[in-house]
């Protein structure tokens, strides 16, 4: 696992990142700063149980069908917790009847999620190859 140093900067960057490219897709910086950070804790938590609990026991015991399914099963109830936060957010700081389509927002949320989680493998796995102690021979 990477330094806790390391992975708090490259959350924070990825918070400031996602807060700046979001501003105009939200009606209020408010709504926008709460928002970002709900939906960035829904990434860090799937990316951190795909990390720590589905690559470990599942995926790298070549049970495959068992690890998509519950990758899959983790990023759609996560992303339903966080989600229901943002319409929450919605309903009490804007108004209600423009809150847009439900299921068109839950599949773009799903999607970001989905990114997320596949970009964190991705930089997991090329952070381990550059820390890795060199084998004694």
């Amino acid at each position: 696992m990477l330094k806790a140093k390391t992975q708090i900067a490259v959350w924070i960057s990825l918070y400031v990142f996602w807060l700046i490219f979001s501003v105009p897709y939200h009606p209020t910086m408010s709504i926008d700063i709460i928002v970002t950070a709900i939906l960035l804790v829904a990434y860090v938590c799937a990316v951190y149980v795909n990390q720590l609990v589905l690559i470990p026991r599942l995926l790298r015991q070549m049970k495959f069908g068992a690890y998509f399914g519950a990758l899959i099963a983790v990023m759609v109830v996560i992303t339903f917790a966080a989600f229901t936060s943002v319409r929450a957010v919605y309903l009490s700081l804007w108004r209600p009847e423009e809150i847009g389509d439900y299921w068109s927002h839950f599949f773009i949320d799903l999607f970001g999620m989905g990114v997320h989680v596949a970009l964190g493998a991705v930089y997991v796995a090329i952070a381990h190859r550059f820390t890795r102690k060199p084998d004694a021979t």
